[in-house]
């Protein structure tokens, strides 16, 4: 196993309404967050995803093209964590109430596939 095959990338990226709307600003954030090859990224303003009808949709299809697993945070769904399923192994999401927070964050237990 080469060094570079061990590193894990954390991208973050706040993309400012995720869009808006405009799909071909969103295509080219993702297809740009694709090329920095992300191990884990944090998105923030993932406004528009949601666990099912029309926004599940999108969510689905942000994953497929940053062939990343992911997950919505709680209530508004306004935060996603993504993640290499062939690094990760997902242990659990935290449903967790986020007393005074207006945007919850997305949290989860990951850990390193074979160890």
């Amino acid at each position: 196993m080469s060094a570079q095959s061990r590193r894990i990338r954390i991208v973050s990226c706040n993309f400012e309404l995720n869009g808006n709307g405009d799909y071909q600003k969103w295509l080219s954030m993702h297809q740009r967050l694709t090329a920095l090859r992300p191990t884990i990224l944090c998105r923030q303003e993932t406004f528009g995803y949601a666990p099912t009808g029309r926004g599940s949709v999108l969510f689905s299809e942000s994953q497929r093209i940053l062939k990343l697993t992911g997950e919505l945070g709680p209530k508004k769904h306004a935060t996603a964590l993504y993640y290499d399923p062939e690094v990760f192994e997902q242990i659990t999401v935290w449903d967790t109430e986020w007393p005074g927070w207006l945007l919850h964050p997305t949290a989860m237990t990951l850990r390193v596939r074979g160890t």
